[in-house]
């Protein structure tokens, strides 16, 4: 699923319209399982980057599910209950926190939330604790030392964050190399990736 442009909109898009979006494309493959061929209860969602932020939000402040599930015709109204497993990899989870380390990056920011700092503690998944902890998936949250991009401190305090609230199962995986993009290219997140997904299967 690709991020919607400001071009492909014809208007700017601001929070909460990309997770909005992706809670969507959750509905419909809840609701289409059996056309595809796969089951609805196996839906993995992996994010990475500002995308890890998206999929987190979904697990962490589900009203945003809950809002597509009351809008589709068909298919359960719990959609949280058809993702088995979340996969967030160098991700951005704590936007104050990341203006203080990276000053730079207001204007995306801005762009993306918009100017009033007071919604970014509310759009960060790393201050929502959802209403039934025992609903949020397993989360695998991956991040390479050696990004250059986002640094690990916002992988580390958001594990930390899940870990206290009680989310039931918690992976942090920082043994990946390459840079923020590299990665994502190589053999070996490939594996962890599907390492992840097996266990969850067996």
């Amino acid at each position: 699923l690709s991020l919607k442009t400001l071009e492909e909109a014809g208007n700017p898009i601001h929070h909460p319209t990309h997770v909005q979006d992706t809670a969507a494309a959750v509905a419909f493959l809840s609701q289409h399982a059996e056309q595809y061929n796969y089951r609805s209860d196996r839906i993995y969602l992996c994010g990475h980057s500002s995308a890890a932020h998206i999929v987190s939000l979904l697990a962490l402040a589900p009203e945003h599910l809950i809002h597509e599930a009351a809008a589709a015709t068909q298919g359960s109204p719990d959609l949280l209950s058809h993702i088995r497993g979340i996969i967030c990899v160098e991700g951005i989870y704590d936007i104050p926190r990341l203006l203080t380390t990276w000053p730079d990056y207001r204007d995306f920011i801005e762009q993306a939330f918009g100017s009033d700092p007071t919604c970014y503690e509310v759009s960060s998944p790393q201050y929502h604790r959802p209403p039934n902890v025992g609903s949020v998936p397993p989360f695998l949250i991956v991040h390479s030392l050696e990004d250059e991009l986002v640094d690990l401190p916002q992988s580390q305090e958001f594990f930390n964050h899940l870990v206290a609230i009680g989310v039931q199962s918690v992976d942090l995986d920082t043994s990946l190399q390459g840079t923020h993009f590299e990665m994502l290219h190589t053999q070996e997140f490939a594996e962890t990736v599907a390492k992840f997904m097996r266990n969850l299967e067996a």
